[in-house]
């Protein structure tokens, strides 16, 4: 028993202990296995709850993600498109400054004189209306002049005397030789007047023509004359009268030694008159001639109180007008000329030069005449200018050559070019002048006249 006991009590061995033990480490071993399975199992259970976990919460940053690059890539495109419209319409602006450049380069050909009427020299190939401005010219008003009553006697006096120099030129191949003088004929003679026997001034003249009975010499003298015969001599007693210009000879007693040439014929006076006049002043007998006289000296009257007239209306015009703007320079050169070439005639003609004439006449230097004067003809035919296209009043070139023939064939030139060409005309000139006749004479028409 006590070996039972003892047996029992026998500590085991290790082989027994791992016997022992074995079902329990394998008991173990399998608890520990299933535990681990089982926990194994619930770690792969897990694990997909985690996966899944795991994985939504990236799915859910990517999606934010996505929408911040979408917002990103569309605000880029966005800003493409704005720089790309904004690139266009850069370019849109730029393409009218282009074109506007392109239009002022052709501009800049087109207008090559600056001024469109460069080169013009008439007033009539201008625009007019783009220098001249005329409102109111037809309220001018002008004075008329009165009529002069005593022209007549002042024309039948000078009839009488160019009569007398006519007859001076008459040859003594026309005297009448074979009867004495008589009251009314115009003779040709010598004549030497003295005081105490000497010549005084004066007094001498040969082949001198002298009317009788027109009161020309002193009292006696013509009619001392009368019932000589031509180619006598005879001598006058006479005396001056109180009332004598010449102190010397006033009141005073004197001699004239007198010898009658020859009676003068009026036909031989007439002939010397026809031969030399145009064919409107042809006359037949001294009536005729006193009348041409009388005719000529009203239409002269009448010729001033027209210029005096027609002057007042072109001062009045002329202040009346705005000029707009200069002239073209070749305008202005071209009246300067025309004035320069008018002042070395009148010059010439009197036997001076430029500047002494200019300042003898016009109190100026002949540059400021030039100036002053060309610069008032030109407004004055600008302004005229003006009118005509106003009123509708023309005057064409062959309208000017017309006019200017008539009046060459007034002064005896047949030939029409070869007068221009020796005369020097500008028809282009005269057509201005013929122009300006029209308009003066229709504004004759309308402005307003007060008697003097």
């Amino acid at each position: 028993m006590a070996n039972k006991k003892e047996e029992e009590k026998k500590p085991e061995s290790v082989e027994e202990k791992v016997e022992k033990k074995e079902p329990e480490k394998k008991e173990a071993e399998k608890k520990e296995s299933e535990k681990k399975e089982s926990e194994k199992k619930e770690a792969e259970d897990k694990e997909p709850e985690k996966e899944v976990s795991e994985s939504k919460e990236p799915k859910k940053v990517n999606i934010w993600l996505i929408i911040v690059c979408a917002v990103l890539v569309v605000a880029i495109i966005v800003l493409v498109v704005l720089l790309l419209l904004k690139n266009k319409k850069n370019d849109q602006v730029e393409e009218p400054v282009e074109t506007v450049e392109t239009v002022e380069t052709v501009e800049t050909v087109v207008e090559e004189p600056a001024d469109p009427d460069e080169g013009v020299t008439s007033v009539l190939a201008i625009k007019i209306e783009d220098y001249v401005q005329i409102d109111d010219y037809k309220e001018i008003e002008v004075t008329i002049p009165p009529v002069d009553d005593s022209m007549d006697a002042y024309a039948e006096q000078l009839a009488s005397d160019q009569y007398s120099q006519l007859a001076a030129s008459v040859t003594a191949d026309d005297f009448i030789m074979d009867r004495p003088v008589e009251n009314g004929d115009i003779i040709n003679l010598d004549y030497s007047g003295k005081k105490d026997g000497v010549a005084f001034d004066g007094g001498t003249a040969q082949n001198q023509a002298l009317w009788i009975g027109s009161g020309t010499f002193i009292p006696g003298f013509e009619e001392g004359l009368i019932g000589v015969y031509p180619g006598e001599t005879v001598d006058l007693t006479l005396t001056f009268p109180e009332s004598y210009s010449n102190a010397d000879l006033a009141g005073q007693e004197t001699v004239f030694t007198c010898t009658v040439n020859g009676i003068i014929p009026e036909e031989a006076i007439i002939a010397a008159w026809n031969g030399n006049a145009h064919e409107g002043a042809q006359v037949e007998d001294y009536a005729g001639f006193v009348k041409f006289i009388k005719d000529y000296v009203n239409a002269m009257v009448q010729e001033q109180n027209d210029a005096e007239v027609s002057n007042s209306i072109i001062d009045e015009m002329i202040n009346r007008t705005e000029y707009k703007k200069e002239f073209p320079q070749s305008l202005i050169d071209k009246y300067k000329g025309e004035a320069e070439t008018n002042l070395t005639s009148e010059a010439v003609s009197y036997g001076y030069d430029n500047d002494s004439y200019a300042m003898a006449a016009y109190g100026m230097s002949a540059e400021d005449y030039i100036t002053t004067n060309s610069y008032n003809q030109l407004k004055m035919d600008a302004s005229l200018a003006y009118i005509a296209k106003k009123e509708g009043i023309e005057v064409t070139l062959e309208d000017a050559r017309e006019r200017l023939k008539a009046m060459l064939l007034e002064y005896g030139y047949d030939d029409y070019d070869s007068a221009v060409q020796e005369l020097g005309l500008d028809e282009e000139l005269y057509r201005v002048y013929f122009l300006e006749e029209d308009v003066i004479a229709y504004l004759k028409t309308v402005v307003k006249k007060v008697q003097q």
